[in-house]
């Protein structure tokens, strides 16, 4: 008896710590996503430190996209290695892809209603630096010509034109 109740007080300590609801803003759209975001930035991993339990990564401030980066960050992350479904340099072909479409993103939700991105030393991603956080906001960009990075430099001039 005494190991039933046991079982069933850490099944339902794990039920606790997943995200049964998760936030609307972490699928909201695009220029809803453009307009709360404060901060959005190019920027190349310079380093990955990496514990039992997580990674974080820093960052280089390469272009400010949206208001103003600091010249470094951190953010939470992981590597692709961490997910087998997942190509280590995805761009999904600069985001013209049906899975890039269909909403397939460079990030994954573990459970606490975040969103968190796969991270590459070297690569440069499109960082949306917002809380809470979205699924396109770590979408890793090979070249000035990427879809997302326009569609977001658009909607960036969209959101400041004169009203």
């Amino acid at each position: 008896m005494k190991y039933i109740i046991v079982s069933i007080l850490l099944l339902l300590s794990n039920q606790a710590l997943a995200c049964y609801a998760p936030p609307i803003t972490l699928m909201q759209s695009d220029d809803e996503l453009v307009k709360r975001t404060p901060i959005i930035v190019l920027a190349t991993v310079t380093k990955q430190t990496t514990n039992k339990h997580n990674s974080k990564f820093t960052f280089r401030s390469i272009k400010n996209i949206k208001g103003i980066a600091p010249i470094s960050f951190i953010l939470d992350g992981y590597e692709p290695s961490e997910n087998n479904d997942r190509q280590p340099s995805d761009d999904f072909k600069s985001h013209t892809t049906k899975p890039w479409k269909e909403g397939f993103t460079n990030s994954v939700m573990p459970g606490d209603c975040e969103a968190y991105g796969y991270f590459e030393k070297g690569k440069t991603y499109l960082i949306f630096v917002v809380k809470p956080t979205h699924v396109r906001a770590y979408e890793q960009i090979l070249s000035e010509n990427d879809l997302w990075l326009k569609k977001v430099q658009s909607l960036v001039k969209i959101d400041n034109a004169p009203k």
